[in-house]
């Protein structure tokens, strides 16, 4: 009987080269090994990481509920800060030049597996629970400013730290320009909210889910004459989804029942 590869789950495929990526990390830290040994300690970490996650699906989906699937990405955002913080105190680089590509790569999968990971969970539980109500929407483009230049700040911070480049106001200023850019010329998303027990599940215009809102994080559920219905989220991830109801036959019971989902759950 021939082996045969674990399927391809994109979340249990990035964890695995996560963990691989983090372990040859610190191998080169460590030890003084060739780049071809930490190499291939990595690869072989990640593929028996990823098998084990493939064979116990339901663990992950519980890890996933606890929200383990942040924990890289938290473990990244620490690990720069305290190098921001120490290349600041030192006037130096606190990294060393050997882990320059490794860091900047496993912070960058830290930030896949963080992704990957809620949406899997927002699979998950759209699979499992009945759809309430169904409405499609637009973000509000200037309410993901502060999100957009939150991720391109750590984005420069984080390749500050890695290669030793220091930034300044200026690199700020130019990355608020490049998000305000990003608004500006990029095309309005469309997305549809489905509105569960759980909570208001975010799904692509292809019907992907992307992410489960809990129904704490939303605070209001308003409508104009029935027509116009706008959904507001708080934080982590402040946002406003507006829908029009105008064509639709039941745009009060759609309402109506995002609200009621959001009394049970809230």
């Amino acid at each position: 009987m021939r082996p045969t590869l674990p399927a391809v789950d994109g979340f249990a495929a990035a964890t695995g080269l996560f963990v691989g990526s983090a372990v040859a990390s610190g191998l080169v830290l460590a030890v003084s090994a060739t780049s071809g040994v930490v190499v291939g300690i990595g690869l072989a970490v990640a593929l028996a990481v990823w098998a084990v996650l493939e064979r116990f699906p339901d663990r992950v989906d519980t890890a996933l509920d606890g929200r383990l699937h942040l924990l890289p990405a938290l473990a990244a955002a620490v690990a720069t800060l305290v190098l921001a913080g120490l290349s600041v105190l030192d006037g130096s680089l606190a990294l060393p030049e050997s882990l320059h590509v490794p860091f900047s790569l496993t912070s960058l999968l830290a930030l896949v597996v963080g992704i990957l990971g809620r949406q899997r969970r927002a699979r998950v539980v759209a699979d499992a629970e009945r759809a309430h109500a169904l409405a499609t929407v637009t973000k509000s483009r200037w309410g993901e400013f502060p999100l957009l230049f939150a991720e391109s700040v750590v984005v420069l911070v984080t390749v500050s730290v890695a290669f030793g480049e220091p930034y300044s106001v200026l690199e700020l200023g130019a990355a608020s320009g490049v998000s305000a850019a990003l608004l500006l010329f990029r095309g309005r998303d469309t997305y549809q909210l489905v509105a569960l027990d759980s909570g208001l599940l975010v799904r692509s215009e292809g019907g992907n889910p992307q992410t489960l809102v809990p129904w704490r994080q939303v605070s209001r559920v308003d409508a104009d004459h029935g027509d116009t219905l706008r959904v507001r989220r708080r934080l982590p991830v402040p946002t406003v989804y507006r829908g029009d109801l105008s064509e639709h036959d039941d745009g009060r019971e759609v309402v109506d029942a995002i609200r009621r989902c959001r009394r049970r759950g809230g």
